[in-house]
């Protein structure tokens, strides 16, 4: 996200993936479904100037929210808080 390209991520994982927790799609990465929708979605990033630029643009401030070792530390401790929870007898 940090590369100034538009992101385009799959949507059909049957599971719950990390960045579930930060991401928007449509704000900070196309989601696509299959390879016909991806390469309609394409077509729109590559005749959309503002459009792509949007998604670059909120992907950079995601990840300098959110995407840096203080958030990461912090992160962290939370979810052992949380970890702890569950493994007190």
């Amino acid at each position: 996200m940090k590369s100034n390209i538009v992101v385009f991520l799959y949507n059909g994982f049957n599971q719950y993936l990390w960045y579930d927790l930060f991401l928007l799609p449509g704000e900070h990465y196309v989601p696509f479904n299959n390879l016909e929708e991806f390469n309609k979605k394409i077509e729109i990033v590559k005749n959309n100037d503002v459009y792509a630029q949007k998604i670059i643009r909120r992907g950079h401030e995601m990840c300098d929210t959110y995407f840096n070792i203080d958030f990461a530390v912090d992160y962290m401790g939370l979810l052992l808080q949380e970890y702890q929870k569950f493994i007190r007898t």
